[in-house]
C-alpha cells in the first residue's frame, strides 16, 4: 500500500512519540493495547499494523506483546484474528472483549481513538 508524504510523516511521529513514552518504563515486558471499541476505525488499525511500525515495536520501543481489539475494523492483508508472533512480538487480535478494563490495567501503553 503506497503511503502519502503526510501519512509517512504521521507514522514516523507516531513511532517517535511511543518511543518517548516507553523510555520512562523500566526494563520489563511491555504490553501495548490497541482498542477501537465497537466502531470501525480501519485507518487506525491499518496504520498500526503497517510493517514499519511492527518492526519498531520490539527493536526501538521494547514492546513484547500487543493486544489489539479492532471492533468492526478491517485487518490489513496478511493479518488474522487470533494469536501470532511477528518480529519477536506476541500479538492477540480480537474483535471484541469483555475484559477491556483488565487489559488496560495490564498495559504500559494504550492506543485508542478520541471518539
Amino acid at each position: 500500500m503506497k503511503r502519502t508524504e503526510a501519512e509517512t510523516l504521521g507514522l514516523f511521529l507516531f513511532t517517535r512519540l511511543l518511543g518517548s513514552l516507553l523510555y520512562t518504563v523500566e526494563e520489563m515486558d511491555k504490553t501495548l493495547l490497541l482498542t477501537v471499541g465497537s466502531t470501525e476505525f480501519t485507518s487506525l488499525v491499518e496504520s498500526f499494523f503497517h510493517p514499519t511500525l511492527i518492526n519498531q515495536l520490539s527493536s526501538s520501543l521494547g514492546i513484547t506483546s500487543v493486544y489489539a481489539q479492532i471492533g468492526n475494523s478491517r485487518l490489513p492483508k496478511g493479518w488474522d484474528l487470533g494469536g501470532s508472533e511477528v518480529e519477536g512480538v506476541k500479538f492477540e487480535v480480537v474483535r471484541f472483549t469483555g475484559e477491556l478494563e483488565k487489559r488496560v490495567a495490564e498495559s504500559q501503553v494504550v492506543i485508542s481513538h478520541a471518539g
